[in-house]
């Protein structure tokens, strides 16, 4: 095992993951964080809408 997963392995509590499965979580985290952002985006242009006067 190399030092990357070694490290990695410590601050799992010693529980050993694939690298794969590593990069698979960061995918998910940033769709996730994609995700967010847009609906966070959109529902403040939709408040801005309600809020302008036609």
């Amino acid at each position: 095992m190399d030092n990357a997963n070694r490290r990695v392995s410590k601050k799992l509590g010693a529980i050993q993951i694939d690298n794969a499965v590593i990069e698979r979580i960061v995918e998910i985290h940033s769709a996730m964080n994609s995700f967010l952002r847009f609906g966070s985006h959109a529902l403040t242009l939709e408040q801005r809408d309600r809020e302008t006067p036609v």
